[in-house]
């Protein structure tokens, strides 16, 4: 099972913060998985493979100026996190929801109310994979609302929307955590029948610096992809539909590779 929730926070006090906070919200996200199961918080933390879950940056009501952040006791804040992976899931709606409505939570040693969670949207795989086999239109509109880079081999960063890279990294996700891997040659399909029709993005650059993590220029906008080859398109349009809870590129857990799927 996978979920999607969208916290809706409220501060306690005036304060000004650094603008990115991802890196915030996975410690946050982590030790809230400590204080119920800490042997899964531990593994999602020590491991250096991809991490079943993702969580933007504090979104704020109205965009930022410059490098910080002021905070509100009168604004609502959001913050989205989506799961992948059955156990993390259930911890999630199970135990951690109700914790952080009832006792708030704190983000870069600042305090929120939870004031909602909401929109709670959970499904499966197999719901995504009979999505993709019902698909007829051939073009796929999707909308990455934070930067999303992605690495080459060698560490090459790529700030555009290549529909190999965009498509190769959702089908990496579905491999790791899907309990049925696609085929084979789902990735050779991509390659060959997948094209970027236009793209209308900027590029942004996150910031680091607070961790010593450096940095990141990648990519915001929409994009919209043809798929060329009939046999990629129940594959492209499950991968697509996946891409709202996985994300895309590189660092989705601290904020990057926010992706929206649009409707034609």
């Amino acid at each position: 099972m996978l979920a999607s929730l969208t916290l809706h926070l409220r501060p306690t006090h005036y304060d000004e913060i650094p603008m990115w906070l991802g890196r915030a919200a996975q410690a946050w996200f982590l030790d809230s998985l400590r204080q119920v199961n800490p042997v899964l918080s531990k593994t999602l933390h020590d491991g250096s493979a991809l991490r079943p879950f993702t969580l933007s940056s504090l979104i704020p009501p109205t965009p930022p100026r410059g490098d910080l952040l002021q905070l509100s006791p009168h604004e609502t804040y959001t913050l989205r996190l989506t799961t992948l992976h059955a156990d993390v899931s259930r911890i999630t709606l199970n135990a951690l929801v109700e914790r952080w409505l009832r006792g708030g939570i704190t983000l870069h040693e600042q305090p929120f109310h939870v004031e909602r969670i909401d929109p709670l949207e959970t499904t499966t795989y197999q719901t995504l994979l009979q999505h993709g086999a019902q698909a007829t239109e051939s073009r796929i509109r999707l909308r990455f609302e934070s930067p999303t880079v992605f690495h080459r081999t060698g560490g090459i960063p790529v700030a555009m929307p290549l529909p190999d890279l965009v498509f190769g990294s959702l089908l990496t996700r579905w491999n790791t955590f899907a309990p049925q891997r696609m085929a084979a040659e789902m990735q050779s399909l991509i390659r060959s029948g997948v094209r970027l029709e236009k793209a209308q993005t900027t590029r942004q650059t996150v910031t680091f610096e607070r961790s010593r993590k450096g940095a990141e220029t990648g990519f915001v906008g929409d994009a919209v992809f043809c798929v060329d080859d009939p046999l990629a398109l129940s594959g492209v349009h499950a991968l697509a539909a996946y891409a709202p809870y996985c994300g895309a590129g590189v660092r989705t857990t601290v904020g990057l590779g926010q992706v929206t799927l649009l409707e034609n």
